[in-house]
């Protein structure tokens, strides 16, 4: 897949969710510096009608605590790129 690089952060949230298999609040912010990721994961959704399924993924902090948190990864990439190319058109 070769895509140019994404010039809003909407369309980078998505180019990451092409990109890779899955994304995580953390892996965004150490890649991106997108903060409120779960914002525009939102706007995906909704004003694009794009199918984003979330896995809630158990983990044990280093302190022994349990914690869960989101992944998100899209079930049609396909459809995804086209939106991705759509935008990138429209900027």
């Amino acid at each position: 897949m070769n895509l140019k690089s994404p010039l809003t952060q909407l369309q980078e949230v998505l180019y990451e969710l092409l990109k890779n298999e899955s994304i995580t609040v953390r892996q965004m912010i150490f890649d991106t510096g997108i903060l409120n990721i779960k914002a525009r994961i939102s706007d995906l959704r909704l004003k694009y009608n794009l199918e984003i399924e979330t896995e809630m993924v158990k983990h044990e902090n280093k302190y022994g605590r349990k914690c869960v948190f989101g992944q998100w990864k899209l079930t049609n990439k396909k459809t995804a790129c086209e939106l991705y190319l759509k935008l990138q058109k429209n900027d």
